[in-house]
């Protein structure tokens, strides 16, 4: 996004109409973002559906997790991401063009809570975990995120590259080889635009970001430690569900905050350089 220069000390600053990136409204690259996070999902979502078979109906009524919980616990995804597609909306501190890449995540967990509904009210067995899945695309996203944000907004053949890649490697017999060195390639991206990006609020966002992610990681195991006592009351179903989508969305919605606060610094930076002697106050009139 480029902005007028050669204002005298003082003087807000305002953004070009005439230049393409100004041109697109942020309305635009939020439908870009969604168009995109469509062009992954739905197909993931059919093949889930199509490869799934009808549920014996003795499975389905002894069911551990109620019916009411499976069918409103996915609008927690929906919300979030509507809540931070609001926040990027309104959000002045970042130019339009770099809404794109920090709403992939926002629509991503907006989409996976009705393709959550979808999959729970539906009396099937699932040859393919959409959750899984699409938890695999997501870290990788986390790894994409981080290179526009050293680099330029916007997709590319790398961009292809790692989200097919990973998608393919949800195929690997083993989840844990496809999952572990994406999280922690995912991390360490995470960690290194941190020093490239730092500030107090990001890095409030990182720790709130991080915390809910281990947490979500260690919830995936937690059956594996805790007694039979406990894993086999009837209330654990339900606790352990609602703890992990806790998790899951404390971290989506920081993780989004993080990129946010990155992002917002990036464009501060960019808007010094381009007008050292100017008191930059974007996005107010003049």
């Amino acid at each position: 996004l480029k902005f007028h220069s050669g204002f005298h000390s003082g003087q807000t600053m305002s953004y070009s109409l005439d230049q393409p990136d100004a041109a697109r409204s942020r309305v635009g690259y939020l439908l870009l973002s969604l168009f995109w996070t469509s062009v992954f999902t739905l197909p993931m979502i059919a093949v889930c559906m199509a490869t799934a078979t009808p549920k014996p109906d003795s499975e389905a009524a002894n069911d551990e997790i109620p019916f009411g919980l499976k069918v409103t616990t996915p609008f927690i995804y929906s919300f979030t991401g509507a809540l931070n597609i609001a926040l990027l909306l309104y959000d002045r501190r970042i130019s339009d063009k770099m809404v794109e890449p920090n709403a992939y995540m926002c629509w991503s967990s907006f989409v996976f809570g009705f393709a959550q509904l979808s999959e729970n009210i539906a009396n099937l067995d699932y040859t393919y975990s959409f959750a899984h899945w699409y938890t695999l695309l997501n870290y990788a996203w986390g790894i994409e995120w981080g290179l526009q944000l050293l680099g330029e907004e916007g997709n590319n053949f790398r961009t292809l590259a790692i989200v097919v890649a990973s998608i393919a490697s949800y195929f690997i017999p083993i989840y844990e080889i496809a999952a572990v060195p994406q999280i922690l390639v995912c991390l360490a991206a995470c960690l290194y635009c941190f020093m490239r990006y730092r500030s107090p609020e990001s890095k409030r966002n990182l720790i709130l970001f991080v915390a809910p992610c281990l947490g979500f990681l260690g919830l995936q195991k937690i059956t594996e430690m805790l007694p039979a006592t406990v894993t086999s009351s009837s209330w654990f179903p339900s606790v352990h569900m609602l703890l992990i989508k806790t998790c899951d969305n404390l971290q989506i919605h920081f993780s989004v905050r993080f990129f946010v606060s990155m992002f917002s610094m990036k464009h501060e930076q960019a808007l010094g350089t381009e007008a050292p002697d100017v008191k930059v106050k974007p996005w107010e009139s003049d």
